[in-house]
């Protein structure tokens, strides 16, 4: 919740990127995974890898799960 918090009234310059990102699916459940940095104004701020779990419903794609490692300490 804080990192939302964050996210949503920071006047700072967020930038995620992601990379090796990979994805699987039979069309109705999916998984994707990847790598991220997480950069505030330009600066390393954490970096990691993350994978959500996908269940597709009626109203389209829904996140079921998330995982995801973290390093701040770079």
């Amino acid at each position: 919740m804080q990192f939302a918090k964050f996210v949503s009234t920071s006047k700072a310059s967020l930038d995620p990127r992601h990379s090796h990102v990979q994805i699987q699916s039979d069309g109705t459940i999916a998984s994707v995974y990847f790598d991220f940095r997480f950069l505030i104004d330009g600066q390393m701020e954490n970096q990691g890898s993350e994978t959500w779990q996908l269940v597709k419903g009626t109203e389209g794609w829904r996140i079921a799960a998330i995982t995801y490692s973290s390093d701040p300490h770079l």
